[in-house]
């Protein structure tokens, strides 16, 4: 039985290697038909929509960074509404405590208006004693006083929370303003975008099926990168995670709702489910799956435990920064569904679809789910955290015979190690190979 399955597992694994050989093959042919054009023509033709392609994939990724800025801030927004709300509900709790005392105040002093000082003098006269009447006038005077303090207190809580409520209001005034002031930018942006879009849908056959092609090629360079890199055993660390350790509950459950999404419209602050931006796809995925994360992907960021390259399973969500040595830039985030792809919501104008994680930007992983080994697999001993700076993720196949080693941020737990690398070292998963819309 066992037998059987290595057999099985050594087929599986020369199959994708045999997959991955013809990937290769194939966008080495295709860039070498885009690197090498037949004439002066056809290389001004790639020029071309090589810098269409560049200047609409900036005003992309100005316009990402927007909306997740937007996305934070409406987060933000929410949270006040919500303090708000409460500070409304103390409010009025206030206001009816102060009514009861305010009409026990005034019955007290309608009835010392109504009855005069003769009460106090009728106290005096049926007191039993003269000691026994003495005590009662300082008696009713204490009754009065604490009366007038309990509304003082209440008072003085009334003001506090007018001027807490004073607070919130005007800092939620001024998060609209700045949602607003973000909202117009953006808008200005997507205006760019769209001239851009126009510019591309108005462009000569010709023009249009050498973008196509550019962007095919690139796509197809990614995954081949991919495997490149971790054909000599995820850079000299062993196997990839996924050979040793299957996704959580969860986590299948938010890959196979965001893979059921495919094709459904990018649209900046949408969270499902006709439509979605970037964090709002990976929040709806995982609610879906009964796990709530933060809506943004900064905030993603911290909603578990970091994890590297050779890491990776199914239910990772992947992020791309401006700089990645800062997470403050994050601006993308993906969900990583195996063998180097990911499920994500690209930008304004494209829709769900799958993609390689291999491009500039990428910043690191995080694992909200956490999984569990595979039936009958025992991984190896866990090695050294991985250190250096992550992989160049360029769209060329990597030409070094030793890959650098990938990051892993402080929070990482060491990776598996593997101590020889051979054909069963290609990851496994279920989710079928997906070539992006």
């Amino acid at each position: 039985m066992l037998g059987s399955a290595k057999t099985s597992g050594r087929r599986g694994a020369w199959s994708f290697l045999a997959i991955g050989l013809l990937t290769v093959l194939l966008v080495q042919v295709a860039g070498g038909a885009l690197a090498e054009p037949r004439n002066p023509d056809g290389q001004q033709l790639e020029l071309r929509a090589r810098s269409l392609m560049a200047k609409l994939q900036e005003q992309y990724d100005a316009m990402e960074r927007l909306t997740e800025q937007i996305n934070e801030i409406g987060a933000r927004e929410a949270g006040l509404v919500r303090q708000l709300r409460e500070l409304e509900r103390r409010r009025d709790r206030v206001e009816q405590e102060l009514a009861k005392v305010q009409q026990l105040l005034n019955d007290q002093v309608r009835s010392t208006y109504m009855l005069g000082p003769g009460d106090l003098v009728g106290d005096l006269v049926t007191a039993p004693d003269l000691p026994e009447a003495l005590n009662r006038l300082p008696l009713q005077r204490s009754i009065l006083e604490a009366r007038v303090a309990a509304l003082e207190d209440v008072r003085r809580s009334k003001a506090d929370l007018d001027s807490v409520k004073a607070q919130i209001e005007d800092a939620l005034a001024a998060q609209r303003r700045a949602k607003q002031a973000i909202t117009d930018q953006r808008a200005r942006l997507k205006t760019m975008a769209d001239q851009l879009q126009a510019t591309l849908g108005g462009v000569d056959p010709e023009l249009a099926a050498a973008l196509a092609a550019a962007e095919l090629f690139d796509e197809g360079a990614r995954r081949a990168s991919w495997d490149a890199f971790w054909a000599g055993g995820a850079g000299g660390r062993g196997v990839l995670g996924g050979a040793w350790y299957l996704p959580g509950a969860a986590a299948r459950k938010a890959v196979a709702y965001a893979l059921a999404h495919l094709g459904a419209p990018y649209v900046w602050g949408a969270t499902g489910p006709n439509a979605f931006d970037c964090s709002g796809l990976t929040s709806a995925a995982y609610a879906a799956a009964g796990v709530a994360i933060p809506r943004v992907s900064r905030a993603q960021w911290g909603a578990g435990r970091h994890v590297d390259l050779a890491s990776l399973i199914p239910g990772d969500l992947v992020f791309y920064a401006d700089n990645t040595a800062d997470p403050s830039t994050i601006h993308h985030v993906g969900m990583y569904i195996g063998r180097g792809l990911m499920v994500h919501a690209p930008h304004t104008g494209a829709v769900v679809r799958v993609a390689s994680i291999w491009r500039s930007g990428y910043i690191g992983a995080v694992r909200v789910s956490q999984g569990g080994r595979k039936a009958g697999v025992i991984p190896p001993p866990p090695g050294p955290p991985a250190t250096g700076p992550p992989p160049t993720m360029t769209t060329r196949r990597p030409t070094t015979t030793a890959p650098p080693t990938t990051r892993a941020p402080a929070t990482t737990a060491p990776s598996t190690t593997s101590g020889t690398t051979t054909t069963t070292t290609v990851p496994e998963t279920t989710v079928p190979s997906t070539t992006a819309g």
